[in-house]
């Protein structure tokens, strides 16, 4: 759960649901709030942690999923754009990316991370960003 008890920001806690006792501490920030958290959708284990001081930042605990954002900040379309995840299907092979920009419209991409073919028809786990629309500012 998120908390502020005790503290001026809100913190990520795992909390014994019986007791209420805290059992640990997974995030905190003393300059903000946690903002989200993304979870594993089969073990609900904590897989990223989200929070904005001045810019949005992350705090991963998956190492595939933080490879993914690297790919997205490292292919970003918009140098210095904040990386948002819109939106993924169940299988988590394609995604819904979006690029946003204080002085500029958000851009969407589609991000597949699907197994496809090269031109020689040899497997490939290359990942793509396809541009799906640009927002009106």
């Amino acid at each position: 759960i998120t908390s502020s008890l005790g503290r001026e920001t809100t913190a990520l806690l795992k909390v014994d649901l019986e007791t209420g006792e805290t059992i640990e501490e997974i995030f905190s920030n003393d300059k903000c709030n946690v903002g989200g958290v993304t979870l594993d959708k089969d073990t609900k284990e904590v897989r990223a942690i989200t929070y904005n001081y001045a810019r949005t930042e992350r705090v991963f605990f998956d190492k595939e999923l933080e490879k993914d954002y690297e790919f997205l900040k490292a292919n970003a379309p918009i140098p210095d754009a904040e990386v948002g995840v819109v939106s993924r299907t169940l299988d988590e092979t394609k995604w819904v990316i979006s690029y946003y920009q204080s002085d500029g419209p958000t851009s969407y991409y589609v991000y597949d991370k699907s197994p496809g073919r090269n031109d020689n028809e040899k497997e490939t786990s290359t990942p793509s960003l396809t541009p799906l629309f640009v927002s009106n500012p």
